[in-house]
């Protein structure tokens, strides 16, 4: 196309339309790349999800399962599901173009995570200890946050 032409708005308006398509493809590419994080990260708590609850079933069909066991296993499923749920909620606001932003305490966090990752971290026979001076605020997205650290785990 013969670009000299052109007035300078139609070179504007050339230049927007190709930005346009450019930040199109950006956005496509990244969310393919957010759907393949999604899978990563739904791997671990489903996998948690399907132990306590095969646990549980094993045990109460042995005869063997106790209220304080069935609590923990219960409460490690509540928690997987609230991570996957808010997971979902993470990629619907990506969607959205809207982020927000929190002041959040790290030593809250950290244990949040811990327990995400428990069956990988157990498998692998690793053996995380935390130690804070002194509490440690961050102005962050909360997800976003944790799954920066799930990814370093």
């Amino acid at each position: 196309m013969g670009y000299d032409k052109l007035s300078k708005e139609e070179l504007i308006i050339i230049l927007n339309e190709k930005d346009q398509l450019l930040a199109h493809k950006d956005r496509v590419s990244l969310l393919g790349e957010s759907i393949e994080e999604i899978t990563e990260k739904w791997r671990s708590p489903l996998i948690n999800i399907f132990n306590s609850s095969n646990n549980v079933q094993i045990k109460k069909m042995l005869g063997t399962l106790d209220d304080d066991l069935c609590a923990k296993e219960l409460d490690n499923i509540i928690k997987n599901t609230d991570y996957l749920l808010q997971t979902i909620e993470d990629f619907s606001s990506f969607c959205k173009d809207t982020k927000y932003y929190n002041v959040i305490n790290v030593q809250s966090l950290i244990p949040k995570v811990l327990s995400i990752a428990s069956s990988r971290i157990e498998s692998k026979n690793i053996d995380i200890q935390t130690q804070f001076d002194e509490e440690c605020f961050i102005k962050a997205n909360e997800n976003e946050l944790m799954q920066v650290i799930l990814n370093i785990i």
